[in-house]
């Protein structure tokens, strides 16, 4: 007799699975079973697998390399590299027969379930970046599903709205399913026509995140409206998720250092040019040197032009971050300080390099979510409200 495949999840492929055969597990149990896989996923950046043996043992198995990507096929035999993912057991015992079970963030993703049950509240937010700009639904606190596009001032609200339509009815999401939405944008002009957008295609009026809503996160500074949303919902998160003092760093268009003091007080914000930014700069303004794909050197000994430039970039990035990570620390006597990176490039800087105590890639959804659950009491934008 086989062993059996109970759950699993894909870092690459951004997927969840779980045996239709254990469908008769409690639902909160299933949940369980849902974050610790899409938690361990995304920490460990493989595709994650949690099952039993035909003697009823439990197994937890990582997978890595080109088979991970084979994750539509995950109930078959896995081949492949296969690592166990050392203490984690007790916990997968908790959840399973306790019900217990903490997940650093409380997050997880996978493919919608509201149709079969009760009417629950699930939620979109955005985040509108200068280059792109995220979607994601939340269902409690399960992210159910999320989509990237680009952002485009020249966008209409009827573009607006019948993307998100596209993008919820892709993942098996009806609009009728989205009773309320979270907005932070760092583009000013997108936001006439996206609101208008969500008001026409949702029939919600969004809430939009500045520094004048609810939050757990004191600005003290001489003009707090200077404070990007992004940058707050994070810290909001960050310190939520992670306790004070933290250090928020968001590799983006611009590099961010954002710091909370223990008592949730914004203590300082550094801003560098980001690592994008920077390389295309380099491209754009020199006759002669190419573009490159920003990636970590095989070695400091450069012998091409590209590796040069690559380890120009990438060590540069990395010396950064540890300069500003230890001056912080030294400067406001905070040597306790947790650093938690996210961003698209947060996992390049802090492979092998030691200088991140998380790689939170979802940061951002979860302190969108957030604002909604502090504001939702004073929030009149949902439908029926």
């Amino acid at each position: 007799m086989e062993k059996k495949v109970l759950a699993a999840a894909s870092f690459e492929k951004k997927k969840y699975y779980f045996a239709e055969e254990f469908s008769v597990l409690p639902l909160e149990i299933q949940q369980e079973v849902q974050i610790l896989c899409v938690t361990a996923a995304n920490q460990l950046m493989c595709t994650f697998v949690l099952g039993f043996f035909p003697t009823g043992d439990l197994f937890i198995e990582t997978v890595r390399g080109e088979n991970a990507a084979d994750f539509d096929d995950i109930g078959a035999e896995l081949t492949g590299e296969k690592r166990i993912a050392k203490g984690l057991k007790a916990l997968v015992f908790s959840v399973l027969y306790t019900g217990g079970g903490k997940t650093a963030g409380g997050l997880t993703q996978g493919k919608s379930s509201a149709k079969g049950g009760g009417r629950r509240t699930m939620i979109l937010v955005m985040d509108v970046g200068n280059l792109e700009m995220l979607l994601g639904v939340f269902q409690d606190k399960t992210l159910m599903a999320s989509w990237k596009m680009a952002t485009d001032v020249a966008r209409t609200s009827d573009e607006w709205g019948s993307t998100m339509i596209r993008f919820l009815r892709f993942d098996g999401i009806e609009t009728a399913q989205i009773t309320d939405v979270v907005i932070a944008s760092v583009v000013p002009p997108v936001m006439y026509s996206l609101i208008r957008g969500v008001e026409k295609y949702l029939g919600l009026k969004p809430l939009v995140v500045d520094t004048h809503i609810r939050t757990n996160i004191k600005v003290d500074m001489q003009n707090p409206a200077e404070l990007a949303s992004d940058r707050l919902v994070k810290m909001m998160a960050a310190y939520e998720e992670y306790g004070g003092p933290v250090m928020v760093i968001d590799y983006a268009t611009a590099t961010t250092y954002d710091v909370v003091d223990r008592e949730g007080k914004f203590v300082t914000g550094i801003t560098a040019p980001g690592i994008t930014v920077c390389a295309e700069s380099l491209s754009s303004k020199t006759a002669q040197l190419p573009e490159i794909a920003i990636q970590r050197p095989e070695s400091i000994y450069c012998r091409n032009m590209v590796s040069c430039i690559q380890a120009g970039i990438y060590y540069g990035h990395v010396g950064e971050a540890k300069y500003l990570i230890n001056r912080v620390k030294k400067e406001l006597d905070l040597p306790d300080m947790k650093v938690v990176a996210t961003g698209g490039l947060a996992h390049v800087i802090g492979e092998g390099n030691h200088l991140f105590d998380v790689v939170d890639p979802y940061l951002t959804f979860r302190g969108l979510r957030l604002c909604y659950e502090k504001n939702k009491a004073a929030y009149q934008g949902g439908k029926g409200k």
